[in-house]
């Protein structure tokens, strides 16, 4: 269903009149158009070029025939978003450097809010560097472009929360401009809050590990954008998206990635820094982050500048241990592998240990709890990939399975005879807000429907059912694997 203005539609603000022209981007709270708008002078008059935003919640409000939004309940969730989206463009309005976004005007028309914005027509940054990156020579002036536009935010008390190349245009002379402050928070003189709600889930492979679980009222983080820096800069470099933030804190940072591009141990260094799980390993501020790309005389360099470790090179001194200490290194290190082959055989885990198995046709077997927290469609998908259970499996589990409502979830029994709870978690929306908690469960599957919705399991009091809904909200999982 085409929920997008059509062509030709003119929208009339409170300087310009703009003329829609094509559909730039839809995400779940917003459309933008590419539009052209008369802009009169002393001799006469030139056509302009706009990029306008409305604000339109796909899963919340409905487009009338005549292209007005259908009315909003005064308590309802799309008015809260629609605030959110008036408060993007005024703080999007604060803003004046090259490297942000320039805000034209704020207005509202056919029922919903409106602001224009620079068009710019160079593209994305993520449609310059995706599956082949930059070099580190070409790359190191706009990363540095970049951070100078967001240090020039945190001087405002802004915090931007989702910085993805994605959300970087390049304007004619290809530099690069800062755009989408959906998720953008602004901060008071003590570095709380202004405003009560989340900061929201931000994006797989830029956002830090430490996102997901902010919460109202807590000072105000630099490091959360810093870690999103160096992500853009991983992307830039690789062309491609780097892990989630999860994987990292498991399995290391990539810099096997990093190094089939051949780039120098220095910039690895710099990313790897900025990137670190823990945000106090990370650069606190812009400031650090760009000293760590320049010479001791303040100029960038290809890799900062900074050397090859994180520490002192040993002399050839005393640190080398003798012949002899070497020995007892060699001795303890073989007692020590022993030591833990045995324990291995010993204790080992038992492979099927927390995993059920419900008697099922396919041999699938579901785990014996939830994943903690809840993930966005492609975060789960990167977490976890083949592990989700396809819409094949769930409805297998819906269709052997004898369900019984608890009060707080499903209690669901198999042909074997033995069991799973799934429980009654609720879902986050974009905002980070938690909702249904004790009523619904909402359990991600691994097919998407499109570039924008997947399917899920829906589960309440008196309905279990697959249905599809927005892959940006955060839904529970439980995992499977075949026998």
């Amino acid at each position: 269903m085409n929920q997008a203005l059509p062509i030709g539609t003119t929208l009339r603000g409170k300087a310009y009149s703009y003329t829609i022209e094509k559909v730039l981007g839809q995400g779940s709270f917003g459309i933008t158009y590419l539009a052209s708008f008369p802009v009169p002078g002393s001799l006469g008059e030139i056509t302009a070029k706009a990029a306008v935003k409305e604000f339109f919640a796909k899963e919340f409000d409905t487009r009338l025939p005549n292209g007005s939004i259908s009315p909003r309940a005064k308590d309802g969730m799309a008015i809260r978003y629609a605030r959110a989206f008036q408060r993007e463009s005024e703080n999007l309005s604060k803003m004046k450097h090259p490297g942000i976004i320039k805000v034209l005007e704020a207005f509202e028309a056919n029922g919903t809010y409106y602001y224009s914005m620079d068009y710019l027509a160079g593209g994305s940054l993520d449609e310059k560097v995706t599956g082949w990156g930059m070099s580190e020579e070409e790359a190191l002036p706009m990363i540095s472009k970049i951070a100078d536009a967001l240090s020039y935010m945190h001087s405002r008390k802004m915090i931007h929360l989702d910085l993805k190349p994605k959300n970087i245009m390049l304007n004619d002379d290809g530099a690069p401009v800062i755009i989408d402050f959906g998720l953008s928070k602004l901060f008071d003189d003590k570095g709380k809050q202004e405003y009560g709600s989340s900061i929201g889930l931000g994006t797989p492979g830029y956002a830090p590990i430490e996102q997901a679980a902010h919460t109202a009222g807590k000072s105000f983080q630099p490091t959360l954008d810093i870690y999103a820096l160096g992500a853009t800069y991983f992307k830039m470099l690789t062309g491609t998206t780097p892990p989630s933030s999860h994987d990292i804190f498991e399995d290391g940072f990539p810099e096997k990635e990093l190094q089939e591009k051949q780039l120098s141990e220095e910039t690895i260094d710099v990313i790897r820094k900025t990137m670190s799980p823990s945000r106090k390993d990370r650069p606190q501020n812009v400031e650090e982050f760009l000293n760590l790309l320049k010479d001791e005389e303040g100029t960038l360099t290809k890799g900062g500048g900074k050397g090859r470790g994180s520490g002192p090179v040993p002399d050839s001194g005393s640190s080398v241990p003798k012949p002899k200490s070497w020995l007892w290194w060699l001795l303890g290190g073989l007692a020590a592998v022993a030591i833990a082959v045995a324990c291995y055989f010993a204790f080992r885990p038992d492979p099927d240990a927390g995993w059920v198995d419900l008697g099922l046709p396919s041999g699938t077997l579901w785990k014996d709890g939830n994943e903690v927290g809840f993930f966005r469609y492609d975060e789960a998908l990167d977490l976890f990939g083949d592990t989700l259970p396809t819409e094949d499996q769930i409805l297998e589990l819906k269709n052997s399975c004898l369900w019984t409502w608890t009060g707080s979830g499903y209690r669901v029994v198999g042909p074997s005879g033995k069991l799973i709870e799934l429980p009654a978690n609720g879902w986050r929306d974009s905002d980070g807000q938690l909702n249904g908690r004790g009523t619904t469960g909402r359990y991600w599957s691994s097919t998407p429907t499109d570039d924008d919705n997947a399917q899920y399991f829906f589960t309440d009091p008196k309905h279990y059912y697959m249905t599809d809904g927005d892959r940006s909200y955060g839904r529970s999982v439980r995992l499977v694997r075949v026998k």
